[in-house]
């Protein structure tokens, strides 16, 4: 069971995204930006309209994201 969760994990935080802009021109970022993205937008749009719920749920994103940057580092079996 831990290893299931350790390789989901995995998936779902290691390795990016590339986007091919020209022939040799690519665009390379984390697969966590866009959680990140979603995350920072929630928690101000939570905060600025005083909506407890939606806020919190961005601040628990953002913790996700940020643990998800440090995840290769902490299993290191798992760096790539």
């Amino acid at each position: 069971m831990k290893n299931q969760i350790l390789n989901f994990c995995d998936k779902l935080f290691t390795g990016s995204y590339s986007i091919k802009l020209k022939k040799d021109l690519y665009l390379n970022f984390p697969k966590l930006a866009p959680i990140f993205t979603i995350a920072f937008v929630l928690t101000a749009f939570g905060n600025i309209k005083k909506i407890d719920i939606i806020e919190n749920i961005g601040i628990i994103m953002v913790i996700i994201s940020v643990f998800g940057f440090f995840y290769p580092n902490i299993f290191k079996r798992y760096n790539r």
